[in-house]
Formats: structure tokens, C-alpha cells, sequence
């Protein structure tokens, strides 16, 4: 798939912010609670940074779910931030549930295995 237009970016991230909030759930895996302790964060600082994203902090997506058994099916999208000088890899996913309503969780925060490569960043 391309890469998507920056507003397509910035519409998905508007969507997401306002059905992802007031809940603001984040997978509860290992990797992500360790993430909190790494980076010395606190889950209210997490939740800043995601709600900050950009289409500028874009990776990589839209791509469908690899395993619908777990989360269902949707769209996963891919960002990358840099917080106290750490690369961040977070990825979002959303999906329809009805005509109305729309579920969005954060599946993984954690510091980034690999070089994240942002198309849309400046001096990337």
C-alpha cells in the first residue's frame, strides 16, 4: 500500500483522539507496562504523548490486523516520537464495531527496536 496524504493522517489521528478518549485504553502487555518504567513515564505522560501525535510522527499504515483472533479485525497505523531523546514506536488501531461506533486502542508504547523512518519528518 502507499503512503497515505498527510490530511488522510491528520483526519485518522482527529478520529482516533476523539474515540479513543475518555478511556484512553492501551493493550495491557508486558512489553508496554515495561515501556512506562524504561522511559520513565507516568500512564497520564503516555497519554499525552499519544494525544500529541502527528501526521509528521507517521510510520507506516494503513495495515489490516495480522491477528483478528485477539483484537478483531481494523486498520493498525504506525508512529514514531522521540520523548528525553528515546525513540518511541507506537501503534494505534481502530475499528468499526456498528454504524456508530468506532473502537480505538493503543496497541503498543514502547522504545523502538529499530530505525523508524518518517516520511513526512523534516531532517528525518
Amino acid at each position: 500500500m502507499s503512503t497515505p496524504a498527510q490530511w488522510q493522517i491528520d483526519l485518522l489521528l482527529k478520529k482516533f483522539f476523539e474515540d479513543w478518549q475518555p478511556r484512553c485504553f492501551v493493550v495491557p502487555r508486558e512489553e508496554n507496562k515495561v515501556a512506562l518504567l524504561d522511559l520513565g513515564l507516568t500512564p497520564n505522560q503516555r497519554k499525552e504523548i499519544i494525544l500529541g501525535l502527528k501526521s509528521s510522527d507517521y510510520y507506516s499504515g494503513p495495515e489490516q490486523e495480522r491477528d483478528p483472533g485477539s483484537h478483531g479485525k481494523g486498520d493498525i497505523w504506525t508512529f514514531g516520537v522521540i520523548s528525553n531523546g528515546v525513540n518511541i514506536y507506537i501503534k494505534l488501531k481502530t475499528r468499526k464495531l456498528n454504524n456508530t461506533q468506532v473502537m480505538a486502542k493503543c496497541l503498543s508504547f514502547h522504545r523502538a527496536t529499530w530505525p523508524i523512518r518518517l516520511p513526512y519528518k523534516e531532517n528525518n
